[in-house]
């Protein structure tokens, strides 16, 4: 029990480094604790879920998703920049490319 409540505390640690990367930007998200993949990161004007969680082909890190799809890995501050210049990019298209 212990183990899962470090393990789901990392991943919230990780998700909030990234709404602070994304808040940088001007962006607004929201962590919270609805959906199919547990705890997820919203974003405004980007459909779907953000979430943070193990990928099969890296196990020995965890790494930030959206829509099922893997963006970079989680773990530094860094990281979630790179991240949430990928998601910018994501939003940019869904917006139809508006944005500057």
């Amino acid at each position: 029990m212990v183990a899962e409540t470090n393990f789901l505390g990392q991943i919230v640690r990780h998700l909030e480094q990234l709404k602070q990367a994304l808040e940088s930007q001007n962006v607004i998200a929201h962590v919270n604790g609805i959906g199919r993949s547990g705890v997820a990161l919203q974003i405004a004007d980007l459909p779907g879920d953000v979430t943070c969680r193990s990928n099969p082909t890296d196990a020995h890190h965890l790494w930030f998703w959206h829509n099922n799809e893997p963006l970079t890995p989680a773990g530094s501050r860094t990281e979630a920049r790179e991240a949430a210049a990928k998601l910018l990019e994501l939003r940019s298209k869904a917006r139809g490319g508006d944005e500057s």
